[in-house]
């Protein structure tokens, strides 16, 4: 059992950031997650003014505690991986 929270701006970033909270649950294994779409901060910034899609969250992790906050980070870039390349620009972690 895990606990799971979302904040998005609307249908598609909710759908977005679920399918991310429910890659690294299945992955990794945390107790729980919340993850919140920050992408409207940074609408009008340089190269993101015209993008459409989710560019910034902030994952926040329950669980894990027999590994490092560097270990942490690591596996979960590596997960989102071809998100990263596919657009999304900054990830917050906080565990």
């Amino acid at each position: 059992m895990y606990s799971l929270s979302l904040m998005a701006s609307s249908k598609e970033s909710l759908e977005y950031i679920y399918k991310i909270s429910k890659l690294i649950l299945d992955s990794l294994h945390y107790t729980g997650i919340s993850i919140k779409d920050l992408s409207h901060l940074h609408r009008g910034h340089a190269g993101v003014e015209e993008l459409s899609h989710i560019t910034h969250i902030e994952i926040s992790l329950k669980g894990g505690e027999e590994k490092t906050e560097i270990e942490k980070h690591r596996e979960i870039y590596k997960l989102l991986g071809p998100h990263m390349d596919a657009g999304l620009h900054s990830v917050s972690i906080i565990s």
